[in-house]
């Protein structure tokens, strides 16, 4: 499995009548997608992690200043943090924080090399702080879990009120989902889940949680990793290393703003 996923094969597709939630079915055993993540490595991933730190850092920073949350109030918990980046963020911005990341690789590689708090593990490690309100981090994580309703009542009865979960992902009430429906570039074989804010909010009342903040999610990533990402989409079949020429030359220097329907929402403990 990659870290970074491609474009769907053609599996089956259902949408919730009630929250309009849209669902892969069948959907994996948990166990067995944590497995298969944790035999993820993804070298192409990494290596837009320079961009991503900019993504993180401008979006972290435009909640934590609306919700009014600085680095003395609260702790940092990333689920599924990848490589580390956010933590590497967390860290250059004084707030301390830890992460879970189902790949033993891409923890690793987050410990090496950025010397951050990044352990193999999910929700069922989390630990909350026992002074501090919690931040707990999904950046473009829950549209990956095969039974976000666990996790969260698994996260839930855990934190304290006022606590705060944070995510990012896709969104289907965005004006590019609903122009190019099926043809959307979100659409991905890793994507279980394709949520819209009626559908979250419906997810997170039924926890006990309220949506405090939204904002949409512009991301930077280069040139040359959109276009492999382009090409492996169209292309399914072409080994990923005929294109590795793209990462490695002028065009993986050129920073690429896109958005396409990403936002970030956060949802408060009553």
């Amino acid at each position: 499995m990659k870290a970074s996923g491609s474009a769907s094969g053609g599996r089956d597709i259902y949408a919730c009548a009630t929250c309009g939630v849209y669902f892969c079915h069948p959907l994996p055993d948990p166990e067995e997608l944590f497995a298969a993540y944790d035999g993820a490595s993804d070298d192409n991933f990494v290596s837009q992690n320079e961009f991503r730190y900019k993504t993180f850092k401008k979006s972290f920073l435009k909640f934590s200043k609306a919700a009014g949350l600085g680095p003395n109030e609260v702790s940092v918990t990333d689920i599924g943090a990848a490589g580390g980046v956010f933590l590497h963020v967390m860290k250059d911005l004084g707030y301390p924080a830890r992460g879970l990341e189902a790949s033993s690789w891409l923890a690793e590689y987050g410990r090496k090399n950025y010397g951050v708090n990044l352990i193999q593990g999910d929700i069922r490690d989390f630990v909350p702080s026992a002074d501090r309100l919690d931040i707990v981090t999904y950046w473009d994580v829950l549209e990956h879990i095969a039974n976000p309703q666990s996790d969260l009542g698994m996260l839930a009865p855990k934190l304290k009120s006022k606590s705060v979960v944070l995510l990012s992902l896709p969104s289907t009430d965005s004006l590019s989902f609903k122009a190019l429906r099926w043809r959307w570039p979100m659409h991905l074989d890793v994507h279980l889940f394709y949520f819209n804010k009626k559908s979250l909010e419906s997810l997170f009342e039924s926890f006990g949680f309220t949506l405090i903040y939204t904002s949409k999610y512009p991301q930077q990533l280069s040139l040359g990793y959109l276009l492999l990402r382009v090409m492996l989409v169209f292309f399914p079949s072409l080994p990923a290393s005929r294109l590795a020429f793209l990462l490695k030359g002028p065009l993986n220097l050129i920073p690429i703003k896109y958005s396409i329907g990403q936002r970030v929402l956060a949802f408060q403990k009553k």
